[in-house]
């Protein structure tokens, strides 16, 4: 029996669809790549995780967030690329009070660096800074209370002040006013986190709830957001959590910009 020409052309393009399908041909990116490792390993039970101060030995992973992000950075871009990163943070510690620095790079740090970077266009060759609304896959998502005062003598005793950074694992939703995201990070929430991408992040899931290295899901909204100065104000939520919070934004990336 004869096949006509238009007959064996869909059989190969049913074939490849079937066999390489259009996500196997996303860009390979090193960080979420050992990210997702360590949260499979997670799943599996070969290693297990807990927050707080950095304690990795064996199988167990004691991180905060901001030494989880170091950790995966560590093990995974080059050696030139961590290298100028330390420089960055050692250009913004410049400004800080004595009691701000680190030899960890902490939350406010990538905040300040994403900010230095978004002023200050192609002066890095491995890293570069997004505004909120151009956040992609693999990015490091950085935020801060508006209220934070790096210097500790500013801050009154009951100030409770937020900073995070994470991973952006996938993107559901990305609308003028709107973000939805998949995260991962170490932190001490324990309600609407998973091990495993596929788990329902919502209010109702019955997933497990402890701190440590998970995934999480994170609405970020503009209804009510206000310019303060050259900075803008989001509301956000954390899925499983019922509390908002304003807070500040910034977008960090890992890119060879000498390509």
């Amino acid at each position: 029996m004869r096949c006509s020409f238009k007959t064996i052309f869909l059989f190969f393009i049913i074939f490849f669809l079937v066999n390489f399908p259009l996500h196997s041909f996303e860009e390979t990116l090193p960080q979420l790549e050992k990210a997702r490792h360590v949260l499979c390993q997670l799943q599996e039970k070969r290693i297990t995780s807990s927050y707080g101060e950095r304690d990795i030995e064996g199988n167990h992973y004691s991180v905060r967030c901001f030494e989880f992000v170091y950790h995966i950075l560590e093990e995974s871009i080059p050696a030139p690329a961590k290298c100028e990163l330390v420089k960055l943070q050692q250009a913004v510690l410049k400004d800080l009070p004595l009691s701000h620095h680190s030899d960890m790079i902490i939350p406010y740090h990538y905040y300040l660096i994403a900010s230095y970077l978004f002023k200050n266009a192609h002066i890095s060759e491995f890293w570069n800074a997004y505004d909120l609304s151009e956040a992609k896959q693999g990015d490091i998502l950085i935020y801060i209370d508006p209220d934070y005062d790096p210097d500790l003598k500013g801050r009154t005793s009951h100030q409770q002040l937020s900073t995070h950074v994470m991973f952006i694992d996938y993107i559901f939703k990305k609308e003028d006013a709107s973000l939805a995201m998949r995260v991962i990070d170490s932190s001490s929430r324990t309600k609407g986190r998973s091990y495993s991408p596929k788990e329902e992040l919502s209010e109702n899931s019955r997933i497990w709830k402890k701190a440590g290295i998970g995934y999480s899901a994170l609405e970020i909204h503009g209804h009510k957001t206000k310019n303060l100065g050259e900075q803008t104000l989001w509301n956000c939520q954390w899925i499983g959590q019922k509390k908002t919070m304003d807070k500040f934004f910034a977008i960090l990336r890992y890119e060879n910009l000498s390509k």
